[in-house]
């Protein structure tokens, strides 16, 4: 029963060293992906990382920034602007949950989901732009007061 035991342990991290070594790749971009969501628009500004690890892709698969400006007046969902003083906070964080939710044009999509070698920042769209193929948005509004601690959940 013990040897039973010990196997069954044994398979299960080697199962486990596998996964972690599977999404290791997976992280990697290869130079000449046939993928045309995800190809770098040219060499200077080659994206090598992905923003998100495999673990996040569910929750977060790419990213992308929004005038804050732009998107209260392409969406209006109830709540008054005053929480955030006019100079603070000037853009939205938009998360992509798939690919499929991406911009349609492949440079912002691609900047969306990777790290740029010379750039980390999130791709700046318009409102419209960053939602066009999001079914559904879902809008967290965050309290930044000074000298808080903030987290989300």
């Amino acid at each position: 029963r013990k040897e039973r035991i010990e196997k069954a342990v044994d398979d299960f991290v080697q199962q486990a060293i596998a996964r972690i070594e599977k999404e290791r790749e997976d992280m990697k971009v290869l130079p000449n992906t046939t993928n045309a969501q995800h190809q770098p628009i040219n060499s200077e500004n080659q994206h090598t990382t992905r923003r998100f690890d495999s673990l996040m892709n569910k929750f977060a698969g790419g990213m992308a920034k929004v005038d804050r400006s732009d998107f209260r007046k392409v969406f209006d969902y109830g709540t008054p602007d005053v929480h955030t003083p006019p100079s603070e906070l000037q853009e939205v964080l938009i998360l992509y949950s798939s690919k499929e939710s991406l911009p349609t044009r492949t440079n912002i999509a691609h900047a969306a989901v990777y790290n740029s070698a010379n750039e980390s920042d999130a791709p700046l769209v318009s409102a419209l732009e960053a939602t066009e193929n999001c079914d559904a948005l879902n809008v967290i509004i965050a309290s930044h007061a000074k000298h808080t601690n903030n987290c989300l959940a």
